[in-house]
């Protein structure tokens, strides 16, 4: 009887190992290169593209601890529009 639990748990295992579903499957997803990246970013950023187009954008590359939550806040780009009308040429 304990060699046939053995075998179902064996079993068990490796068909999770197998299919993908480990115990820490956080579910982030990685990018392969930058212009996923950057793809991912316009679409999460409303303005961004805008804001790069009109030479607002500036790296920053800061990164801000939160020790409350045991993490840090990563900061990459910022842009700043003092409200004045930028008019595009076409």
């Amino acid at each position: 009887m304990v060699g046939k639990t053995y075998r179902a748990m064996l079993l068990f295992l490796l068909v999770l190992l197998t299919t993908g579903c480990g115990l820490n499957n956080t579910g982030i997803k990685q990018a392969r290169l930058q212009a996923e990246v950057d793809q991912y970013l316009a679409a999460m950023t409303p303005g961004l593209t805008r804001a790069q187009e009109l030479g607002l954008v500036t790296p920053l590359n800061i990164e801000i601890p939160v020790p409350a939550a045991n993490t840090a806040v990563h900061l990459e780009k910022i842009w700043y529009n003092s409200m004045k009308e930028v008019k595009l040429e076409l």
